[in-house]
C-alpha cells in the first residue's frame, strides 16, 4: 500500500511509476484497504521516521524496520542506517546526512552501516571490514 505520513492508506503501489517509496512490512497490512488508518504501533513509528527524512537526504531509503526502541533504515542495496530509538530523529537524520555527504559514491556503496544512534558520535563501517565467523 501507499500510506500517508499520518498513516492513512492511499492506494496500491504502482510498480511502473518510477522509484518505489520506502517499504515497511507489517502483519497488519493484510486487512487494510484505501481510506483506512494504519493502527499497528510499529508501523506508525516507522511512518513517523520516514516522514521526518529531509527531501535533500543524500541517499534513497529503500526499507524501514524496527519499533520505537530500535529503528533501522536500509539505504541502497545493503547499507543499514541505524538510528537507535525513535527519539531525536531530526538530529540523527541531520548527522547521517552530514556524514553521507562527505563520502564519495564509491564509499557509500561500500558502506555496511552508519550508526547515528548517538548522533554526536556517528560510527561507520565499510563492507571490507565485515567478517563472518563460521
Amino acid at each position: 500500500w501507499i500510506v500517508s505520513r499520518r498513516g492513512r492508506v492511499i492506494g496500491d503501489v504502482d510498480q511502473g511509476s518510477g522509484p518505489l517509496p520506502p517499504r515497511i512490512r507489517s502483519s497488519a497490512a493484510a486487512g487494510l484497504s484505501p481510506g483506512q488508518q494504519v493502527v499497528d504501533a510499529g508501523a506508525r513509528v516507522l511512518l513517523t521516521v520516514l516522514g521526518g527524512v529531509p527531501a535533500d537526504f543524500p541517499i534513497r531509503i529503500r526499507r524501514a524496520r524496527g519499533d520505537a526502541d530500535e529503528v533501522t533504515l536500509m539505504l541502497g542495496a545493503k547499507t543499514e542506517l541505524r538510528l537507535g530509538s525513535a527519539d531525536d530523529l531530526g538530529l540523527k537524520l541531520a548527522a547521517a546526512g552530514a556524514v553521507l555527504r562527505t563520502m564519495s559514491r564509491t564509499e557509500r556503496l561500500e558502506l555496511a552501516y552508519l550508526d547515528v544512534s548517538l548522533s554526536q558520535r556517528p560510527v561507520a563501517l565499510d563492507k571490507s571490514q565485515v567478517s563472518v565467523d563460521g
